[in-house]
């Protein structure tokens, strides 16, 4: 235990000294990866500027640095943040935003399975990194970590367990509007680097960790509190929103993550055991009614006519109930062997968020 310990004091030292007074653009701070991982940037040195959208809080953010603070006995300061006015979609406020920056971190994406917001996520998430990378040509920011997804990967091979090796076509089919803003976004970051641009994409599953619960894949934590009956047949990914801020930061201070890709995920779970796992962290009756495919599916469509005729969102739709029942398993030796990245505990990350989510009704 004192050897592993003193392992990770020296490595993070280590970061320090390689990313000390490194100034590091993000998009994204106001949100659930950007949040966190601005503070492990600047644990290592750095000094963040970060790009938010005028109206946009920055309150759960500070909460989220409280929480680290605390559990990391460190005194980093919120305040030291150099926040940014501007939009993805206005391409000149990331360049003037991230003028003599040293790097940038992309964490910032549109999130939707709403059929008719196809075009606006697609432009969105594709046109946002396009700007982004951009902005560093412009400003001759040669170091670029883009956070993708892994449903940005695509398969079609049908492959039980995906890595990082597949070729790159303009041809893939994705399951959701999403993956495929994801993956196409991807493709804009890869031109960067044939503009000399020293990228590193890092592809998430679903993210796991303190956060609010209305709108974030942690809203998991909500509906089982409030009494959710059913539990869907598929199995995939999670993460440890922490594992993927020290991605980050690892990727930063790698040289051999420069042109790589790198799936970030824990654990592979069944959605099944995902839940009862969140049921017994916040002392409920986990589901016990399996929603399959075509009960999902048939659900979805009445959901998605309410929402047409409503003019409201559907609370499901077809893409989440079919993804919700496919099983697919992700590899993540690449992340551990070149990044060193050694994943946290699926149970572990469910206590600690069931312990935030309790403390703190006023985000649910």
């Amino acid at each position: 235990m004192m050897a592993a310990m003193h392992g990770f004091i020296h490595m993070g030292f280590m970061f320090a000294q390689m990313l000390s007074n490194k100034r590091i653009f993000i998009t994204g701070g106001s949100g659930f990866v950007g949040a966190h991982t601005m503070f492990f940037l600047m644990e290592a040195g750095c000094h963040v500027v970060a790009l938010k959208r005028e109206n946009s809080s920055t309150n759960l953010s500070r909460l989220i640095f409280e929480q680290l603070n605390a559990r990391h006995q460190s005194h980093l300061s919120f305040d030291d943040i150099e926040w940014v006015h501007g939009d993805l979609m206005y391409p000149f406020s990331l360049i003037e935003g991230s003028q003599g920056c040293d790097a940038i971190v992309h964490t910032a994406a549109s999130v939707s399975f709403q059929a008719k917001e196809r075009e606006m996520i697609l432009r969105n998430n594709m046109d946002g990194t396009a700007h982004v990378v951009t902005a560093c040509i412009e400003n001759g920011i040669e170091r670029l970590v883009h956070i993708s997804s892994v449903a940005a990967l695509p398969n079609p091979d049908k492959k039980p367990e995906l890595d990082e090796t597949f070729l790159n076509s303009t041809y893939y089919e994705f399951e959701t509007t999403y993956g495929e803003s994801k993956y196409r976004s991807e493709m804009e970051v890869w031109k960067a680097h044939g503009e000399g641009v020293k990228v590193t994409v890092l592809n998430p599953g679903l993210v796991l960790g303190e956060w609010k619960f209305v709108d974030s894949s942690v809203q998991m934590f909500r509906s089982v509190a409030r009494g959710l009956p059913f539990y869907s047949g598929g199995l995939t990914g999670f993460v440890d929103v922490l594992d993927v801020a020290k991605g980050v930061v690892r990727s930063l201070t790698n040289e051999k993550s420069i042109a790589q890709r790198f799936i970030m995920v824990g654990e592979n779970l069944s959605y099944k055991e995902l839940l009862h796992k969140i049921a017994t962290a916040l002392g409920k009756k986990p589901p016990g009614i399996k929603a399959g495919k075509n009960l999902s599916t048939v659900v979805a469509l009445a959901a998605e006519s309410w929402a047409a005729i409503s003019g409201s969102k559907a609370f499901i739709t077809r893409e989440v109930a079919q993804s919700a029942n496919r099983s697919t398993r992700f590899n993540h030796h690449k992340a551990e062997e070149i990044l060193g990245i050694n994943f946290n505990p699926i149970d572990q990350t469910i206590a600690r968020t069931a312990l935030f989510y309790q403390a703190h009704p006023e985000l649910h």
